[in-house]
């Protein structure tokens, strides 16, 4: 019987004794149970230290590793049980090769993981904003993110097994470049909307003025801010053209301003101008729907017909509809206020001022002037020196 097991355990299957493998699977088993027992030791610290902070972060980070350290520490534990075979020189590097690669692929998987963290903060700051762009640019910056990942690792596992990646890495430059000279407009447009976004000159529902539209923005894409005009028309602008173009958002004011000049006749006393300023910027200051700050109310130029009186304050309100209201209501009332106090509206007009004529030599003249209107009706022949000469005295 002895001699029987003897000859199992020297037994050769590849060169590798069957007493050996039992070693290797025995250690092996051995190994994993301390890997229990390390795996448990360390989360379980691990996870106490990350309840005594505040942060989330941390517990997140030990949450999303725990699998990758599983998979590393596994892998450590064959790698050194396996030692106990004494595999020949081919085998023993092809195993070397895979153990790295797992390593390699459990630490981008570690990675990969995390980036849901990512995911997860990028969905809490954008549900903060009234945009929905900015979660479609959340959601895009993860799967690019989780692309580079892939691309990365492939990479690092393909240059482990020793193949020639510099043969790739130009295939990938070259085939870069001409997607980038392909997809140029549409790469400056992706840049105009991370612009847009980091910026926020604007979001959807705002009114807004370029240098050659006005509207209001009803959508924020990937290639293109959609503007509906105040004459319905939907304009859509490269988000490149419109992230470098001057952009007034008539919907971010805090108020909105009235300016405008009264002109009252001449008729009109100094003292009554001065009561009607005084008496149309007291009527502004109390007013609840005018802005308390900036109220001017001022005689301002003799114009040609009139004295200006320049009013200029603001409303409250920034709505378009509701500013009209308050500023005609403002309108009438100072209209009223205008006729209460005796004054008068003016208008253009021009006062024409003529010197005395001197009558009697006008007609002598015009006596004149139709004598030689007939003489000329009846076809006589006239000497330039009998044409009547204008009086050299004469007025007219």
């Amino acid at each position: 019987m002895a001699e029987y097991v003897e000859n199992f355990l020297n037994y050769h299957y590849w060169n590798i004794p069957f007493g050996r493998v039992g070693g290797f699977i025995i250690v092996f088993l051995v190994l994993m149970g301390i890997r229990y027992f390390i795996v448990r030791w360390v989360l379980h610290v691990l996870k106490k230290m990350a309840e005594k902070t505040k942060n989330k972060l941390d517990d997140q980070l030990i949450e999303r590793g725990e699998p990758p350290f599983k998979l590393a520490l596994t892998i450590t534990m064959f790698s050194i049980s396996i030692n106990i075979l004494n595999l020949p020189p081919k085998i023993s590097g092809t195993l070397s090769s895979i153990i790295r690669s797992i390593f390699i692929i459990a630490l981008f998987w570690a990675f990969y993981r995390s980036t849901s963290i990512l995911s997860n903060y990028l969905e809490r700051w954008t549900s903060k904003t009234p945009s929905s762009i900015d979660d479609k640019i959340g959601r895009f910056v993860i799967k690019i993110l989780k692309v580079l990942i892939f691309v990365m690792a492939g990479m690092i596992l393909i240059q482990e097994w020793n193949y020639d990646i510099t043969g790739i890495i130009t295939g990938l430059g070259i085939g870069g470049l001409a997607f980038a000279l392909a997809a140029k407009d549409m790469l400056s447009n992706i840049f105009g909307l991370i612009m847009i976004i980091a910026d926020k000159p604007f979001v959807v529902g705002d009114w807004i003025q370029t240098g050659s539209l006005e509207g209001t923005v009803e959508d924020i894409g990937f290639r293109s801010v959609r503007v509906r005009t105040f004459s319905h028309a939907l304009i859509s602008v490269p988000n490149s053209t419109i992230a470098n173009d001057t952009i007034t958002n008539w919907s971010k004011m805090g108020k909105r301003r009235i300016m405008f000049n009264l002109d009252i006749t001449y008729s009109s006393t100094p003292d009554q101008i001065t009561a009607f300023t005084k008496k149309a910027e007291r009527y502004l200051q109390k007013h609840s729907e005018i802005h308390e700050q900036t109220i001017f109310v001022k005689f301002s130029n003799f114009g040609d017909s009139s004295y200006e009186i320049f009013f200029y304050f603001f409303t409250k309100t920034t709505n378009w509809g509701e500013f009209l209201d308050v500023q005609q209501r403002v309108k009438l009332d100072i209209a009223k206020m205008v006729l209460d106090m005796g004054l008068s509206f003016a208008f253009p007009s021009r006062s024409i001022y003529m010197e005395s004529l001197n009558l009697e030599k006008i007609g002598k003249y015009d006596l004149e002037a139709k004598n030689y209107l007939k003489t000329v009706e009846n076809g006589k022949k006239i000497e330039y020196n009998n044409i009547p000469e204008k009086d050299s005295n004469s007025d007219y």
